[in-house]
């Protein structure tokens, strides 16, 4: 693996970029051990049927930060 100065990229490199590494963790994604298959797939549910809260990032961020 090559390093890469994520800094030096713009922004329509950094979009490729991503985009790679999603389509690189898709593949990756079928080797997940069965425990954590089941776990993914219950919070996929649990989502799908509105039993998810979301934080927004700068919430948890102040709420980290005040531990």
């Amino acid at each position: 693996m090559s390093a890469i100065a994520i800094d030096k990229l713009t922004y329509d490199e950094k979009v490729e970029l991503l985009g790679q590494l999603v389509d690189s963790l898709e593949h990756e994604a079928a080797s997940l051990p069965p425990a954590q298959r089941v776990e993914l797939q219950r919070r996929l549910a649990k989502s799908a049927a509105g039993q998810t809260v979301w934080h927004d990032w700068q919430d948890v961020k102040a709420e980290l930060e005040r531990l």
